[in-house]
Order: structure tokens, then sequence, then C-alpha cells
């Protein structure tokens, strides 16, 4: 993954995204480009106790970014409860069509097995669970919102 391609004027802003689900999540570091940093889908269990070493490595976050779908008032229940991310506003951003456009952008940036890639683009899935890449979909969302003029799509 990228360390820092974006062009944006603020190289340190950092956001922090989770797609939000009653088994597994997908989070995602995003720079202010929308580039993911770094990313992973990881048991709904485990993620309240990863943000605090996300934090560590990459934060302090501008935002920490929740999908409003399945689970997601859990979610941040316990995140505001645990303070895993103190001083990072919780933002909600929606998740209309966002595993669609997520699936687009793993089968773009992941390489796939050979016989997958025998298969026409419109027939081609993803070969693991691809929640990472919903919140980097939910990243970029965020970012368009409420920085326009960084936007790179």
């Amino acid at each position: 993954m990228p360390s820092n391609a974006s062009g944006a004027s603020s190289p340190s802003l950092r956001i922090l995204a989770i797609d939000p689900g009653r088994q597994k999540c997908g989070l995602a570091v995003a720079d202010a480009g929308g580039n993911a940093l770094w990313r992973q889908v990881l048991p709904t269990a485990k993620v309240v106790a990863t943000l605090p070493v996300l934090a560590q490595q990459y934060g302090p976050f501008a935002a920490v970014v929740l999908g409003d779908g399945t689970g997601s008032d859990a979610l941040e229940q316990a995140i505001r409860e645990a303070d895993a991310c103190p001083r990072s506003p919780i933002h909600r951003v929606s998740e209309h069509l966002s595993s669609q456009e997520a699936r687009a952008l793993f089968l773009r940036q992941e390489k796939l097995p050979w016989w997958l890639r025998l298969l026409p683009p419109g027939l081609r899935f993803p070969n693991r669970p691809y929640d990472d890449y919903v919140a980097v979909i939910l990243a970029r969302r965020f970012l368009r919102r409420e920085f326009p003029s960084r936007s790179r799509e």
C-alpha cells in the first residue's frame, strides 16, 4: 500500500474509517487524499482494542469515520465508552452503495488468482472479504464531503 501518494496540502491529516458489521468490520487509515495507508478486516469484537494501537501508529486522527449501517450504533457506543480515540470526533457516513464501489476498487487494486483474471471484468469477484475496501470508500466520502477542494475523484 502506498505510504503517502497524496498531493494534498496537509500530509499529516489522517482519517480512521470503519465499516461496521455484526461479525466483522473493515478498518482503514487514509491520508488527506483518500489513499489507504493501512487497511484490514477484523472481527467486530477486536475493533475497539485495535483503535488505540492504530492511533499510536498513525494518529492523531482528524476524524473517526463510521459507516451508518449494521452495528454502527453499538460500535460507536463501545468506542466512546472505551475512550479509544479520545481526541478524534466521530462522524457518520452513508454506506449506500458502498459495497459496490468497494468491490470495484478491490478488483482494480488486488492481484487476483490467475483463474479469476480469465473471467470478463463483470464476472470477477473478490476472493476474500473486502470490508476494508468499504472503509476506504467511506473515508473518501467523508473527505469529499468535508474537504471538497482536496477531492481526487
